[in-house]
C-alpha cells in the first residue's frame, strides 16, 4: 500500500498542480476548475494505492473540488479504463455523456477514461476508485460505454455485496499472496459486472438462458485450455462440437471475439505469472511459451499494448520496493 498526500505543509501556490501531478499518475490527465480562492488555499488531499492483480484500488480522500477530464489525446500515453467508485463519506456528483448522477455513502456509478466527464465535489469527501481494463469488464459488459454516470444504489442487495468487498478489500491485499489476489480480482470483476447489469431492463434485448450458457461453455473452455499454443478459434468450436459460424453466434455482444478472449486470457495468465514468486526463476521467453504464446516476440509486442509496458519492465517494477509508486513532486509527500 502506498499513502501520498498534500497537506497544509505544501505551499499555497503549488498545492493544485502537485495534486493534479498525482492524479495524472494515478488515473488520467485530469484538469482542476477553480472556485473560491479560500477553497483553493485550503486544499487538502490524500491517496492510498493497493494493486490488486490487474486491478488497481484507491482510496481518495480530499476537500471541496471540481475536476475535469477533456478528451485525451494520443500523445498523452493513457491506459484505457472503466473507472468504478463508491462514496464513502460526503457527496459528490458525475456527469459524462450527458448524464449527471449524484452519489450518497454507499452508492457506485462507473466513468470511461477515453471520453470527457466531470467530477463535483461540493465538500469533504472520501472515496474508494477502482481501476478495471476497458477489455475486462466488457467480456462481461458488451454495452458498458452505455452504462456510465448511473447511480447503482448501495441498499440494493447486489450492491451491498460489492460494497462489503470493497471495503475488506485493502486488508485483503495487505494479508494474501499475489496467486490468491487473482482469485479475489475476477470476484471484483464479477460483482461490478453483476451491478451493471442490473441497470439494464429486463426486455427482449436480453439473452435466453441457453445463449448465456453457451457463451459460458465457450469462455470455460477458453479458459482451462488457453495455455496450448494450438489453440484457435477452430479447436474451440470442435472441441464444444459446435461450428465456427454457431459459436460467433453465440459470443456476439461480448465486445470482443472469440480470437480476442484466447489473446486476453494468455496475456493475463503471463502478467500474473510475472507477478509470482513462483515464476521468478522462469525468463520472459519461458513465461510466454507457458501461457500459450509461441513467439517471444508477438508476446512482448501483445504485453506492450495492453498494459503499456514491457514484460520485462513489469517484471523489474513488482520486484522493486516502489513498485508501480508515482513519481511525485517534492510538495507530495508519502506517508
Amino acid at each position: 500500500m502506498y499513502n501520498y498526500a498534500v497537506s497544509q505543509d505544501v505551499p499555497r501556490g503549488q498545492k493544485i498542480d502537485a495534486w493534479l501531478h498525482l492524479l495524472r499518475q494515478m488515473f488520467v490527465k485530469l484538469e482542476y476548475e477553480r472556485s473560491d480562492e479560500a477553497s483553493d488555499r485550503a486544499l487538502q488531499a490524500s491517496l492510498k494505492h493497493w494493486t490488486l492483480s490487474e486491478l488497481d484500488l484507491r482510496l481518495v480522500s480530499s476537500t471541496k473540488q471540481t475536476l475535469k477530464r477533456m478528451s485525451p489525446k494520443a500523445s498523452d500515453h493513457e491506459g484505457e479504463f472503466f473507472l468504478v467508485v463508491m462514496q464513502v463519506s460526503g457527496t459528490s456528483s458525475v456527469t459524462q455523456d450527458d448524464r449527471r448522477t449524484a452519489l450518497a455513502p454507499g452508492d457506485f456509478t462507473m466513468y470511461d477514461t477515453t471520453r470527457p466527464y466531470a467530477l463535483d465535489f461540493t465538500g469533504d469527501f472520501e472515496q474508494f476508485v477502482v481501476s478495471v481494463p476497458r477489455g475486462e469488464l466488457r467480456l462481461q459488459v458488451p454495452n458498458a460505454e452505455a452504462l456510465t454516470a448511473h447511480c447503482i444504489t448501495g441498499q440494493a442487495p447486489v450492491g451491498r455485496l460489492l460494497g462489503g468487498l470493497l471495503r475488506g478489500l485493502p486488508e485483503t491485499i495487505d494479508e494474501s499472496s499475489p496467486d490468491s489476489l487473482l482469485c479475489v480480482s475476477d470476484a471484483v470483476v464479477d460483482l461490478i459486472a453483476a451491478n451493471l447489469r442490473s441497470l439494464q431492463p429486463a426486455n427482449g434485448v436480453s439473452r435466453s438462458k441457453s445463449s448465456r450458457a453457451q457463451e459460458d461453455r465457450i469462455k470455460a473452455f477458453i479458459r482451462e485450455n488457453a495455455t496450448d499454443s494450438d489453440l484457435s478459434v477452430r479447436g474451440v468450436a470442435q472441441a464444444l462440437n459446435m461450428s465456427v459460424s454457431a459459436m460467433y453466434r453465440a459470443f456476439e455482444g461480448q465486445g470482443v471475439s472469440v480470437a480476442e478472449m484466447i489473446w486476453q486470457e494468455r496475456l493475463d495468465i503471463a502478467r500474473a505469472a510475472l507477478r509470482s514468486r513462483l515464476f521468478a526463476a522462469r525468463s520472459i521467453k519461458e513465461v510466454a511459451f507457458e501461457s500459450g504464446f509461441s513467439d517471444a516476440a508477438h508476446f512482448s509486442r501483445a504485453f506492450r499494448h495492453r498494459f503499456g509496458v514491457s514484460p520485462r519492465e513489469y517484471r523489474l517494477a513488482i520486484n522493486c520496493d516502489a513498485a508501480f509508486a508515482p513519481r511525485v513532486p517534492s510538495t507530495i509527500s508519502p506517508q
